[in-house]
């Protein structure tokens, strides 16, 4: 049993890793060769400038402020985030009244976005106006 499971872990794994590396991996390899050139985006012509554009991206003042906002932010939001986190596990797990009544609140979205997808999809798949089914009456199938 355990050789036929071994035997299928390449099928089932390779659509995956494909798609990471084609999605994923290729764009950012792509992305850092790019970085080391000097390229209009317009000609084939790249000159190999190594890191001289980060060097340069380094020391303008505008990116420095911007990457330090973006960090405060990041820094911020996460510490917020993790702290309401806290808060509301902490709020729910204990005996705290109407403790049933913030669950729903805070899971309400969840459903509220499950029942709006299944009403668009039901749209999509209606048999008598669903956009499926005219897609296929105009194709002649």
């Amino acid at each position: 049993m355990q050789r036929e499971r071994r035997k299928l872990i390449l099928p089932f794994l390779a659509p995956a890793v494909i798609i990471y590396l084609v999605f994923f991996i290729y764009p950012a390899v792509q992305a850092l060769w790019v970085s080391l050139h000097d390229w209009s985006g317009f000609t084939p012509q790249m000159d190999y400038v190594g890191l001289a554009n980060f060097e340069e991206m380094l020391r303008d003042d505008i990116y420095r402020d911007v990457l330090l906002q973006t960090l405060g932010l990041l820094v911020i939001g996460g510490i917020l985030t993790f702290g309401l986190s806290l808060f509301f596990t902490a709020l729910l797990s204990s005996g705290v009244r109407g403790r049933r009544f913030f669950r729903a609140v805070i899971f309400s979205p969840n459903v509220v976005a499950m029942i709006a997808l299944t009403t668009l999809w039901s749209f999509v798949y209606n048999p008598r106006f669903g956009l499926l089914n005219g897609l296929i009456r105009g194709l002649g199938l």
